[in-house]
């Protein structure tokens, strides 16, 4: 078993957590602020930030995978 590639496959799911928590946050400020934030602004934000997310979820299975 690789343990290295252990660790990172836990840091991935840590950081897609933590980006999830952060996207939720910035989207519960933006709501907030309705009208200095534009919504084609926002809506390009929100796509990026679930690429970001999926991105690190899928590097999370990867490393697991390469771990075993």
């Amino acid at each position: 078993m690789e343990y290295r590639y252990l660790l990172y496959s836990f840091l991935c799911a840590l950081g897609a957590f933590l980006y999830y928590k952060f996207h939720k946050w910035w989207l519960n400020g933006t709501k907030k602020k309705e009208q200095v934030v534009k919504d084609e602004m926002r809506h390009s934000k929100i796509i990026k930030n679930w690429m970001i997310i999926v991105m690190f979820s899928l590097a999370a299975i990867i490393f697991l995978i390469k771990s075993i």
